[in-house]
Order: C-alpha cells, then structure tokens, then sequence
C-alpha cells in the first residue's frame, strides 16, 4: 500500500481493477435514484373516463369546472367521453379556459341490446383508453362511474399507472332504487361484486356520502 501511494497512477489502476463492480454497482444505483426522484416530482398527467357526452349537464356543472380547476394549478389532462350524433352536433367545440389545454377524444355511445351494448363500449374504451395512456404519458387515470372504472382498471394495471375509481354512488343500488334492477337478479349481484372488487383494487377512491362510506 504504501509502496503504491508513491505512485498515484497506479493507486488509480488498483482501485478501479479491484472494485470495479463496487463502482459500477454504485453509479447505476446512483443513476436509478436520480429517476426515482424525478419521478417522485413529475406533474400529474390525469386521464379522465366519463361514460356521459361532454355536453352533459354534470359535466357541464361538476366535471368541467372540476378540471379547469386542477388545470390551474398545475394538472393536466386528458378527457375520454361517450358520445352521440346529437349530442355531438349541440356542442359548441368550447371548454372555456380550457381551450387548447385540454386532449379531448370521444367514442360513440351504444343504448342497444343494453348489456351487449355495454359490452361493446367497455371492450372499444379499454383500447382507446391505453392508447391514450401510451401517446399522452398519462400517470393517473380518474374514473368517474363504475363503467369506466371497468374500463380504467385493465390498462391501468397493465401499464402500472395509478387508478382513481370516483365511485359516484353504489350504481348497483341506484339501479334498484330506480327500479331498473331487482336486488335478487344476477346481474344487480355481478355489478355489486365488479364494485366491491374495483374498490379494493383501486389506489384511490371516493364515496358520495357518508352512508357510502359505511356500507364500504
């Protein structure tokens, strides 16, 4: 040692032989650090699922605003929606502050046979919605109903992104108190059971009301 601290060249040579895979070890967790921080600080890049037209009085009174909103202070977003020719044809093309931040894609929505229908447009939102993913860098997929929960979950979970389910409400028993579903039916127990098991499932989730909370 003290031979070779006369000689700093060589000291060098030494050291980087003999620990090399220490170094090396050493940059690369030193490197994969530096992303995770960076990563840690990037700015929410939202996608945001509504199984309604973007003309949609809800979407008009609650979800519009509730994006401008986070928009200004500093999410962005991008916005999937369920449409029809009509309601296609009565909006303006405006989304107010919005205008020009805001990546809109729509699929056409599909009434009937109600639950093939359903099916179909649960099937062309999961694409659609990990293309959006891929092309946009989303890293947070907000899903505001149980339908698009469903289609949320796959590629969320396959492309590792986080899952927000905006449960709205059991629409399940929404469905029973409109008398849409009897709560003895096969499908009232499918769609309380996709809920239950897409709550579980989610990395965050939000509830209506207190009462929601407690049957959670």
């Amino acid at each position: 040692l003290r031979d070779n601290l006369k000689h700093p060249f060589r000291l060098f040579y030494v050291i980087t032989t003999q620990f090399r895979s220490v170094i090396t070890r050493g940059f690369k967790a030193a490197i994969e650090l530096r992303k995770i921080n960076k990563g840690s600080k990037a700015r929410p890049n939202v996608l945001f699922i509504t199984y309604h037209s973007v003309s949609y009085p809800i979407m008009k009174s609650q979800g519009l605003p509730y994006i401008e909103n986070l928009y200004q202070k500093g999410v962005r977003y991008s916005l999937l929606t369920f449409e029809t020719k009509i309601s296609l044809e009565g909006f303006n093309g405006s989304f107010g502050e919005l205008k020009g931040a805001l990546n809109w894609r729509h699929l056409f929505y599909h009434q009937r046979p109600r639950v093939l229908a359903k099916a179909w447009d649960i099937f062309c939102g999961i694409f659609t919605a990990a293309f959006i993913i891929k092309e946009d860098g989303i890293n947070i997929v907000h899903a505001r109903g149980l339908v698009p929960a469903v289609i949320a979950f796959f590629p969320a979970k396959m492309l590792g992104i986080k899952f927000f389910f905006d449960t709205r409400g059991l629409l399940a028993d929404k469905y029973v108190g409109g008398a849409l579903l009897r709560e003895a039916s096969l499908l009232y127990n499918l769609m309380r059971r996709v809920e239950d098991f897409l709550v579980k499932k989610s990395d965050y989730f939000t509830v209506e009301t207190v009462k929601h909370a407690e049957i959670i």
